[in-house]
């Protein structure tokens, strides 16, 4: 069964993907292959902490709840744009997609805890200093416009 399953994925990722391809844009077809692949994304994870039953299941699951957000903010999304015409700004969609990050947050730093067990005081320095590096480029090219748009209420500008 693991391996059948595997291979199923393996083989539906190139079909979906050339299918989203040729798929008129923003066509029908087009917005369900796109919104599906945040679910498909967590079913993925959930059957693959099923078949390889991890010690520390936790990482995978925070994981896939992240997907889970992503891909209900992708369809909420659709819902807004396709069928209610409305281009609200921030939305619950927003809200759902914002959700997800401290989820992945938390099963990745649950992944090196689990990794790491002893503290390595050089790696927390190296990964502050790219993380830092990082912070600062998206906030020049990012968010410091959208801060700085007049145009957007106060909760616009801090989603």
């Amino acid at each position: 069964m693991r391996r059948r399953a595997w291979l199923a994925l393996l083989a539906a990722g190139p079909v979906w993907a050339l299918a989203y391809l040729v798929a008129p844009r923003h066509g029908l077809l087009s917005n369900v292959l796109d919104d599906m692949g945040g679910f498909v994304c967590a079913a993925a994870v959930v059957l693959g902490v099923r078949l390889h039953r991890p010690a520390r299941p936790a990482p995978w699951l925070l994981f896939a709840g992240a997907q889970l957000c992503s891909g209900a903010g992708d369809v909420l999304w659709s819902v807004y744009e396709d069928v209610l015409h409305d281009d609200p700004f921030p939305s619950l969609a927003d809200v759902l997609y914002l959700a997800s990050y401290p989820l992945f947050t938390a099963g990745l730093f649950l992944l090196a805890r689990r990794r790491a067990a002893e503290r390595d005081i050089g790696g927390l320095l190296d990964a502050g200093i790219v993380a830092a590096g990082l912070g600062l480029l998206s906030w020049t090219v990012l968010m410091r416009p959208i801060a700085a748009d007049d145009t957007l209420s106060l909760t616009g500008q801090l989603v």
